[in-house]
């Protein structure tokens, strides 16, 4: 939330959110995930 002092979130738990928003389907992105998005866009780096 605004005003967090993220000195008292632990690395483990910012990584948790992280997560959860990295799963998360976007209707401006087709309902795909972030993580979708990104492994489909480094195949195609990749190729």
């Amino acid at each position: 939330p605004k005003g967090t002092d993220f000195n008292k979130v632990s690395e483990r738990e910012v990584n948790l959110v992280a997560n959860r928003l990295n799963k998360r389907p976007r209707k401006t992105r087709s309902y795909k995930t972030p993580d979708e998005l990104f492994k489909g866009m480094r195949t195609c780096l990749l190729r």
